[in-house]
């Protein structure tokens, strides 16, 4: 979500949201369009996010949604393509957020077209373990670096170790005290790090918070 919302999970409070302004929300939902690409746009209303999409356009999209709903329980909602982009009073809610998953091959042709979209963040990087590419848009106002600073100044917290495994970690490792990457991870990302923990599926990121906290696992 590139910092573009803050939760207390916890306490179930919002701290924070970036939202993109609807004439924004309207340009760019033209374009992709315009493009044929059908992104996930993930919209927040009533103190809740919701994310939602008109159709399953590959197998990369079907995985990406798969494993959010059985690893975290995350909500996917089909509407129509109407729906989908519409803005205003009447909508789903305020967008903060698009993500377009195609193949990396046509990456380069989708953000030509974005590209005239503006007051916004446009980013694109591959996907670490198939040949899809993301494109991202969302507020200039978010990123993992601002977001992680806000968590740091609203807990008092002393130190920032942060993990993450692709590109737009990057400028969230800038600003911590330490930072990790999964074995795996993009050369550039690894090389950025402080150091590597092991992959996810042997519970590297858990192992090392528990070696940095002295909690036994």
């Amino acid at each position: 979500m590139n910092g573009t919302m803050i939760r207390d999970v916890k306490n179930g409070l919002t701290l924070d949201v970036k939202r993109i302004p609807d004439p924004v929300a309207d340009k760019a939902g033209k374009s992709f369009l315009d493009s044929g690409t059908l992104p996930l746009v993930y919209r927040y209303k009533d103190g809740e996010m919701l994310t939602y999409y008109s159709e399953i356009t590959g197998e990369n999209m079907r995985t990406f949604i798969d494993e959010r709903i059985r690893q975290f329980g995350k909500p996917f909602i089909k509407v129509t393509r109407e729906e989908l982009f519409k803005t205003g009073p009447d909508s789903l809610g305020d967008v903060i957020y698009f993500c377009a998953i195609v193949k990396d091959s046509e990456g380069d042709e989708l953000l030509n077209r974005l590209n005239g979209v503006e007051n916004v963040c446009l980013t694109s990087y591959k996907d670490n373990a198939s040949d899809s590419r993301y494109v991202e848009i969302y507020s200039p106002n978010a990123s993992k670096k601002s977001a992680v600073q806000y968590l740091k100044r609203f807990t008092g917290a002393d130190k920032l170790v942060s993990f993450g495994d692709n590109f737009n970690d990057l400028t969230m490792f800038e600003v911590s005290d330490l930072c990790f990457a999964p074995a795996g991870s993009p050369e550039k990302v690894v090389l950025s790090a402080t150091g590597t923990v092991e992959p996810p599926e042997e519970c590297g990121v858990t192992r090392k918070i528990a070696e940095m906290t002295g909690i036994r696992l």
